[in-house]
Formats: C-alpha cells, structure tokens, sequence
C-alpha cells in the first residue's frame, strides 16, 4: 500500500510560512486533533524512524499550486519538502490545485491559513508526510483579534501578543496584519495609562517610550512627556530627561489658554493655520511644487487658479460676457463669474483679507486675487475679474499630512 502511494505521490506542499497560526509555539495551543499531533517548523524535513508510527499536522499560509506541489507562503528555506499523494483525478488533488481545502472552501493565496494533516512514509532516504486532508482555518488577523478578546485585562499577555502579532506582519510583510498589531498596542497602552497611579512619573515616562518604540507614536509620546515636563510635582530628573526627550523629538511648547502643552512640529503648524501640500511633478514649470506648509487660503486659492487654468486649456473662456446681468446681479446683493471688484463690493461689501498673485498667462502679466469676504464669502478673480466663489461656510483643503 506503501509503495503504491509513493508511486502516485506527484504532489509537493513546500511549508513556507514561518509558524503555523497565531501565537501558537507550544504544545497546550496545538492538541492532538484526531490521533494527528503538531508538527513544529524545526522539524519539517527532520522526521526520523520513531515518527513513522505517529500522524502529524502542520499550519502555515496558503500559497497556492505550483507543480508538482502545494507552497505555503514565506519559508525562507525551500530544501524542506512535505510530499503529499495524489492523482489528476484524486479529490484531494484537484481540490488543492483548484485553491480549496479538502471540504472545498476557497484559499487565498498568501492570505488563507491552513492546516495539513498527513501521514509519515519513507520515500527513498528520506521520510516524509503524505497529505491525508488540508482544512482551512481562519484568516491570522481573526485569530490574533480572538486571542486578544480572550485575554481580557492581562496586559502581559497582551504585550506579548502584540510583539508576536508584529513578528508574524513583518515575516508575512502583511498591512491588514500590522493595523491589527497596532491595534493590540494601543489596547494595551491605553489600559496602562488608565492604571497609572496620581504622580507615577516614571511610569508615564516608560509609556511615552513605549508608544515611540511600540507604535511609532510621537504625538502620544509627547504629550505624555510634556505631563512629566510641565508638572511642578515630578522629581527634577524626571523632567528633565522629559525635556531631554523633548527635544530629541523636535518637540514645541505651545501656551493653550492659562498653560502650556507639548505638541510635534506638525501638530503646531496645524494649530497656527497651515496645513501641508505634497509636491508635484508637473509638465508646465509653473505649477511644479516641493512639499510645503501653507495656510489653507492659500491652499485653495492655489485650487481656484488650477480649476481656472484647467478650464482655459486648450480654449478662450471669456470671463466678463455681460454687464448688464453683472451690475443688475450686484445690485441684488448676488456674487457671479464676470463681475468686477465695485460689483461684488456692492454686492457683498469689501473684504477681510486679500491675496494677490502675480503670474503670466499667455504670455501676457495677469494678476490672480482673492478676496475673503466677512460673511465668509470666499472670491476669485483675474485680473480684477471674478472666475469663482466658494460659499461661506464651504469647507476648506484639508491638509495632506498622514504621518504623526
């Protein structure tokens, strides 16, 4: 029976996906399913004569069908070989070149876990496991979300599972696996500061450093070291190694009301109007732009020369085409495309704030302005005459800043 199995063997699953589902690295998280045992990664390929008699099972992450076998995904190793029986008619066979476990549900690849059981056989000098069934397991995002559910308040254990969790997403080089990793770190911190006793700088000042190393976290960060910086109570080393860390982060004290607070560089420019614009790489000069802080009227007044500019390409767009309409409209207290500064000073009455910019259009000087109207009433004209409005009330360019 032996021999005829090795004779149809013509399928390969190469195990390569580090461990098998999450967190699980000791016997007590893998029993013994049906007469069939776990299988560690350290000993795939290493089965010896002892094992002949037993049944194994191992776990890893779909990788789909590559004659003659089946990969799991991310073995740094490829020497190791799981050799499993098949035929082109086998159920088993077509099942896993068609991507589906044994009961026919879909895996997807370098997504799915799974779980392979099979049987030990010699073949030739080597002894191998022949595949008697592959059953798929929940995704390791569900498990890793499941476990830390069933921690409840163990902040331990939560660290830990949020460090192996980060382990499995970096190996797995997995996005959806890293946000759950961060989500787990950031359970666990925000329980920490909640158990943090009045006056427990020090522990403050360990937080903040998890929240630099852990998360990446430098708005968290400094908050909590501006707690140990600003308070009058902490021990005088406490703040100033606070301060020390401060500094290193680039951070900047900002008074707020009747005190101060420690906030990143970004946060400031925030607060102080600006917002951040990612650079371009434009074909036209004119409009190829660095990463910059600007204010956000600026922001759009730049959008409102764009949208104009877009709409002239390749055409004459007349601005000012009726002045009868544009004066009867003004003197409706009515704002339009085509007045002038007088009627949509009558209009509306005289701004707040101006901008003016200079620019060549056609080869011709032109001159872009912007008025912001004290009912908020945002206007745009060139030269002198006006291309667009923005309601009062609309909202402003949102920055594009998504870093900390």
């Amino acid at each position: 029976m032996r021999a005829a199995q090795r004779a149809a063997a013509g399928l390969c699953i190469a195990l390569c996906a580090g461990f098998g589902p999450a967190l699980a690295n000791g016997q007590e998280e893998h029993p013994v399913i049906d007469g069939y045992a776990f299988l560690p990664e350290e000993r795939w390929g290493k089965l010896t004569e002892d094992d002949l008699q037993r049944k194994y099972y191992v776990e890893g992450r779909w990788h789909g069908f590559l004659r003659p076998g089946i990969r799991f995904y991310k073995r740094t190793d490829m020497g190791r070989f799981l050799i499993v029986p098949g035929k082109p008619d086998d159920p088993l066979f077509a099942a896993v070149v068609a991507d589906r476990d044994s009961l026919g549900k879909p895996l997807k690849k370098r997504r799915s876990m799974v779980r392979v059981f099979g049987t030990p056989l010699r073949v030739g000098a080597r002894i191998v496991l022949l595949v008697d069934k592959v059953q798929k397991l929940p995704d390791e995002d569900e498990q890793f979300r499941a476990r830390l559910e069933a921690l409840g308040d163990d902040l331990d254990a939560i660290r830990a599972l949020g460090k192996r969790c980060r382990e499995r997403a970096r190996l797995m080089e997995d996005t959806k696996l890293a946000e759950v990793a961060r989500q787990i770190a950031e359970t666990e911190l925000r329980a920490r500061r909640k158990r943090l006793a009045p006056g427990d700088f020090q522990g403050l000042f360990e937080l903040a450093k998890r929240y630099e190393s852990d998360l990446g976290d430098m708005t968290s960060a400094i908050a909590l070291y501006g707690e140990v910086a600003e308070s009058p109570k902490a021990p005088l080393a406490d703040r100033r190694a606070a301060v020390r860390s401060l500094a290193r982060l680039k951070a900047i004290r900002m008074r707020v009301k009747d005190s101060y607070k420690w906030v990143t560089l970004v946060q400031y420019r925030h607060a102080e109007g600006f917002i951040f614009r990612r650079g371009v790489r434009e074909a036209d000069e004119a409009w190829r732009r660095k990463d910059r802080w600007i204010t956000r009227e600026w922001a759009e007044f730049e959008d409102a020369v764009r949208a104009e500019l877009d709409l002239r390409r390749g055409q004459v767009v007349p601005v000012r085409t009726n002045l009868h309409q544009h004066a009867e409209a003004a003197r409706r207290g009515k704002v339009e495309r085509g007045q002038n500064y007088v009627e949509v000073s009558r209009a509306a009455g005289f701004p707040r704030h101006v901008n003016h910019w200079e620019d060549i259009l056609d080869a011709k000087p032109i001159v872009w302005s912007q008025w912001i109207l004290p009912n908020g009433l945002r206007v745009y004209f060139l030269d002198g005459e006006v291309i667009s409005t923005r309601p009062a009330g609309s909202p402003w360019p949102e920055s594009e800043w998504n870093g900390s």
